[in-house]
């Protein structure tokens, strides 16, 4: 009877902690199953099961992107990319061209046709189309699975994948903004190959915030094991500016993603280019590594500010993967006029234009499209 008591009184203490957890979760906001506005393009995303998150099909809204950016209608098309709907079947005598990439690529703060895909569209002729499948906060594993699912069914003869720094951080991990927006992950195996772990994406979209919080934690936890607790501690930008962070083999996996996008869109018959996103700091490194200062919390010795323009580009040109680094045209095209938002490091309206002017000197001189 005694036994059966404690066992009632424990039943019942477990039942309230839960209560009691749940209800404070709910207070603070956290474990909230909606994806936030805070994230600006986060409330214009749902669930995946495979991709972790995506845009949600034939929404329209305005994003406020405060006082510098301020308002900019979004328009996603019927596969929840922000782009026009384009049928699977291409017009005769058309070709073509594919982006893939993150909020750079989407346009963060960007109105419509002002976006470097757009203006390259509006440059080509007619024999053109171009397709933008850029989704926020995307990692370079993402890209991959995008191009797999959704952007090979589109027969593109052109398949141009812009990273940015941050992938480094993101390929290597679970989850994104502190372990809300849950993501596939690639293992790198002994052999060289690839495995997709963490599908389908565990959801911490439940109704249950006290479920969705512990998940997300522990995948946290699983992110710390994996990069190290220096490393996971510091996060971007610091690391990707952080030579211990390469040589520690933490770019092995980003590396590898891309020979398996460059291969891919290859097996495909399509062309494949990588395009390098900048920093704006990145602008200046003979002036920062002069200053001798820690960057981020980097040590000056320890610091390599284009450490990753560097390391991807000489990767690709061994791999024979066509790739466009932007910052030297940036650095040149700088003076005079500025290229990223001032309160946000995406690229503004001259930035885009510029990037679409490299990639299509790039593409006419390396022949991939007509002058």
């Amino acid at each position: 009877m005694k036994a059966a008591s404690n066992l009632y009184l424990l039943t019942l203490s477990i039942l309230i902690s839960v209560v009691c957890l749940e209800a404070g979760l709910r207070l603070f906001g956290l474990g909230n199953p909606e994806f936030t506005p805070r994230f600006n393009e986060g409330i214009s995303c749902r669930y995946h099961p495979r991709l972790g998150w995506s845009g949600i099909p034939n929404l329209r809204l305005t994003n406020y992107y405060g006082p510098e950016l301020g308002d900019v209608k979004i328009a996603l098309n019927n596969e929840g990319f922000r782009d026009v709907t384009h049928s699977l079947a291409k017009t005769k005598g058309k070709q073509r061209i594919l982006f893939l990439g993150d909020s750079f690529t989407l346009g963060f703060g960007i109105p419509t046709g002002h976006r470097f895909s757009d203006v390259i569209q509006h440059s080509l002729t007619g024999a053109y189309e171009v397709l933008n499948m850029g989704l926020w906060g995307y990692g370079t594993d993402q890209y991959l699975l995008t191009l797999r699912e959704k952007g090979l069914q589109y027969n593109p003869d052109i398949v141009i994948c812009a990273v940015y720094l941050d992938d480094l951080s993101t390929d290597n991990a679970y989850t994104r903004f502190n372990g809300r927006y849950i993501k596939p992950k690639y293992k790198l195996l002994n052999d060289g190959s690839l495995k997709l772990t963490n599908v389908p994406i565990p959801n911490n979209r439940s109704a249950s915030f006290l479920y969705n919080f512990s998940l997300s934690r522990l995948l946290e936890i699983r992110n710390r094991l994996d990069i190290g607790r220096e490393f996971y501690a510091s996060g971007f930008p610091a690391n990707v500016i952080d030579k211990q962070y390469y040589r520690q083999g933490h770019y092995q996996l980003t590396l590898r993603l891309i020979r398996e996008l460059s291969l891919t869109a290859k097996q495909a018959g399509s062309k494949f280019l990588l395009v390098i996103i900048p920093m704006e700091f990145q602008m200046d490194e003979a002036q920062i590594l002069k200053s001798q200062s820690s960057v981020f919390w980097v040590p000056p010795e320890r610091l390599g500010i284009t450490l990753f323009q560097r390391v991807i580009s000489e990767f690709c040109h061994k791999a024979g993967i066509p790739v466009l680094d932007l910052l030297p045209g940036f650095i040149i095209h700088a003076e005079g006029q500025r290229l990223f938002f001032q309160s946000d490091p995406h690229f503004n309206r001259q930035g885009h234009k510029l990037a679409a002017d490299l990639i299509m000197m790039y593409l006419q001189d390396k022949g991939f499209i007509e002058r």
